[in-house]
């Protein structure tokens, strides 16, 4: 396994982009450090292989819960990207966006949102498509039900993507007039939020390996109206409160993203892996996050794990209120707070599923 998953750094980090750095709507700003971290808890899992007589996975990337279904988004499976499982058994149900140019097929999956059984959204940066199926638990299959084509003028490139409701999607904007697109269902730019709130000083001409070094993950809570943006390199997560206008920047030990820039204007991270999923609950923020450094990853490119072993969470005000330290090095995750569970995915071992029990996780309580 180890061998397929340094594929990845390449393939979800760096993106060549032109942009301008400026805010298009005002937001309140609140900075911070993180200088005090809560105890450290140690969590074992539940480690489970799943049955991939008839989808070898490669790089499980991402996993959804449903009813009691298990989704499985794999970067890299050679025929197709999601799968789906028996949550209770992990028996193998079906595949669907499968790997090719025609009109039922993605060409390059990045990440997949599971709203409900007949209302599972996939991202195609290839085909700049946003594409929406459904699930028949009583037959096993899977429809493509619509897709929704991005505006090439609008969208440079994409590369996760949150659901704001069932007519608008958020994309972070790698063009860098602003940090987030709002995508509307005719694929243009409806709105934008915020900047790239990096603390040093740019030119023209180095925006472009900024806004590659900045790319981020994002996630989105409808009920709270909070959208999360944390970043793929460095340490630096951004709340943003959509009823309120207000941006909290929460910037970590390791700090904002560290790169250095090519002739041709590429930007190679010389920093850290940072965050790799996030998830905004009812009450609270989780993120899986890594630390491993460029340093390492360089000196033994092969046997350094692919992965974070740090979940940290946040109150929705930002405030780090604990800090957990997994026995896998993870990418994904599903937090579901009413059972205590989290489901999270190792593209490292054989134990491609993991589950954390966490019985302290009420923490209003």
């Amino acid at each position: 396994m180890k061998e397929k998953v340094k594929l990845t750094i390449a393939v979800i980090l760096l993106s060549v982009i032109t942009f301008a750095c400026q805010n298009n709507k005002k937001t309140f700003e609140e900075e911070c450090l993180l200088e005090d971290f809560p105890e450290i808890i140690e969590l074992k899992s539940d480690g489970y292989v799943l049955d991939d007589r008839q989808a070898l996975l490669r790089y499980p990337f991402r996993v959804r819960m449903c009813d009691e279904y298990l989704f499985v988004f794999d970067m890299h499976n050679a025929e197709n990207f999601c799968h789906i499982y028996n949550k209770e058994t992990f028996d193998y149900i079906t595949s669907f966006g499968k790997r090719g140019e025609g009109p039922h097929e993605m060409l390059r999956g990045q990440t997949m949102l599971v709203v409900s059984l007949d209302t599972i959204w996939t991202l195609d940066p290839g085909k700049r498509q946003i594409t929406r199926w459904s699930f028949s638990p009583a037959d096993g299959t899977v429809t493509l039900v619509e897709n929704i084509q991005l505006d090439k003028r609008d969208v440079i490139s994409a590369h996760d993507m949150a659901l704001r409701n069932d007519s608008t999607w958020f994309i972070p904007d790698l063009s860098g007039q602003s940090r987030v697109w709002h995508i509307g269902r005719s694929g243009n730019v409806i709105e934008r939020t915020g900047n790239i709130p990096t603390q040093r000083s740019v030119n023209k001409d180095a925006l472009a390996p900024l806004a590659s070094a900045w790319n981020p993950y994002i996630h989105y809570h409808y009920g709270n109206k909070i959208l999360v943006v944390a970043t793929q390199l460095g340490d630096v997560l951004e709340i943003y409160n959509l009823q309120t206008g207000k941006r909290k920047v929460i910037y970590g030990p390791q700090g904002e993203p560290v790169y250095q820039t090519t002739p041709q204007g590429y930007a190679v991270p010389t920093g850290i892996m940072g965050y790799s999923d996030v998830q905004i609950t009812d009450n609270y923020i989780y993120t899986v996050f890594h630390g491993t450094t460029f340093e390492e990853i360089a000196a033994d490119p092969i046997g350094t794990e692919d992965g974070g072993r740090f979940l940290r969470v946040f109150d929705l005000e930002g405030n780090l209120v604990r800090c957990y330290h997994l026995d896998h090095a993870i990418y994904g995750i599903h937090v579901n707070e009413k059972e205590g569970i989290i489901w999270a995915t190792d593209v490292n071992t054989e134990e491609q599923i993991v589950k954390y029990h966490l019985p302290e996780l009420n923490l209003n309580k």
